[in-house]
């Protein structure tokens, strides 16, 4: 895809050695040092200069409001960079970076391996410009997040992920002045496996809800970016969005989906982003959330399948009590089973923690309960098990519609 030879950017791009500054008894560790120190990151154009001389624009289909403010991106850095400071190799992936904002601010905070996902096309002069600067640090794969074929959008990543592990051992050589023949280690690197995953990104509000159910079933089932121990999210949503899906037990806010991510990730919302910092400005706010993965599985070998299906079903009429929603969908069974799980069948589905919602799942298994079961209908039609296990972004509108209005208030509906 990219016309310059790998060794070729990382010779355009090394940092010139400072004067040194260290004792005389310092010396001999300098090489090392200079090798193992982060290069900066180049003074860069302004990004505003750089969207009118390549004449990009944002794209309403995309649901595109670039974030250009640096101070608000080098908060939500230096955010997610905090949460990967236990040690051990770290792969950044951001998702959207437009014109490359977030990116930058993420360099900055000591992003030492960066992979960005990007759909749109004409944003990729930035975004190269950027790469031919990182030495080595930033990569991008151009492609949609949620296409359907994961496993391969998996391998793309983690293949460019492994390009930054060659040309940063490149650079080291040449900043030590090793003799280690870099060309030969291009070919035969092998990439060390990381010890965290962090995606940050700022969603489209059309599609946060489907991107949000799509990983918490991947980090359920540990798989792609979450076949790492320790994989965790810094994410940009609509305010409402990111309030309900933070949202404490108890809460009117606690939706379906705010209780299976919060069954995998500790959810808390860590900054409000106003709508005038974006370009162009939509006309509601916007909120940022980090979900941080649990020490122990809450979910006990339940399958998330299950504990999905169920939850969905409880919540299909969240202001109703539990035992009216789960007989409105035909499920009876699981109302006789709500008080041997210490659920009083009169609460609603906010109110009720998630390890009752695991044992009640657990029951369902262990009694054979079908959840897939039509409903009876009564009266009002019904939604149907199909419905009920409808996916969780189902309400959203096309990631284009306005920032505004129904498709903006539907994807916070469907959390």
């Amino acid at each position: 895809m990219f016309a310059k030879s790998a060794a070729g950017r990382v010779a355009s791009t090394a940092v010139a050695p400072r004067a040194a500054r260290a004792a005389p008894a310092a010396t001999k560790t300098t090489k090392a040092a200079k090798a193992a120190k982060l290069p900066p990151l180049p003074r860069q154009p302004r990004l505003v200069d750089l969207l009118r001389v390549y004449n990009v624009r944002n794209k309403k289909f995309l649901g595109q409001n670039f974030l250009l403010k640096k101070s608000i991106t080098d908060r939500i850095s230096t955010q997610a960079v905090s949460k990967t400071r236990r040690g051990g190799r770290v792969l950044f992936v951001e998702v959207g970076p437009g014109p490359g904002g977030l990116t930058r601010s993420l360099l900055e905070a000591g992003a030492k391996h960066l992979v960005a996902v990007e759909k749109d096309t004409t944003v990729e002069p930035l975004l190269g410009q950027l790469r031919d600067s990182s030495a080595g640090r930033f990569r991008y794969v151009l492609g949609d997040i949620i296409d359907p074929d994961q496993h391969g959008l998996y391998e793309r990543i983690m293949a460019e992920a492994a390009v930054c592990d060659v040309l940063q051992r490149q650079r080291a050589a040449q900043v030590a002045a090793s003799d280690l023949d870099t060309q030969a280690e291009e070919e035969t690197a092998t990439m060390e496996p990381f010890d965290q995953v962090h995606i940050v990104a700022n969603l489209p509000f059309g599609i946060s809800g489907e991107l949000v159910a799509m990983w918490a079933q991947q980090a359920a089932e540990r798989k792609y970016l979450f076949s790492t121990p320790d994989t965790g999210m810094t994410l940009m949503f609509q305010k409402e969005v990111c309030e309900r899906l933070a949202a404490p037990l108890g809460s009117k806010k606690r939706g379906g989906l705010s209780v299976q991510c919060q069954a995998l990730f500790n959810v808390t919302q860590i900054m409000t982003v106003e709508g005038k910092c974006f370009t162009p400005a939509p006309k509601v706010d916007a909120g940022v959330a980090q979900f941080i993965p649990h020490r122990q599985d809450k979910l006990k070998g339940v399958p998330f399948a299950v504990f999905r299906r169920l939850v969905r079903a409880m919540h299909h009429h969240p202001n109703s009590m539990v035992r009216v929603a789960l007989r409105h969908n035909g499920l009876d069974r699981v109302v006789d089973l709500l008080p041997a799980c210490g659920i009083d069948p009169t609460q609603r589905a906010f109110m009720i923690e998630i390890e009752a919602y695991v044992e009640l799942a657990r029951r369902c298994i262990e009694e054979g309960v079908d959840l897939k079961a039509r409903p009876v209908r009564r009266g009002a039609k019904a939604a149907t098990a199909d419905e009920v296990d409808g996916d969780d972004g189902g309400e959203e509108s096309e990631a284009g519609g306005e920032d505004s209005g129904a498709g903006v208030k539907s994807a916070a509906r469907a959390v």
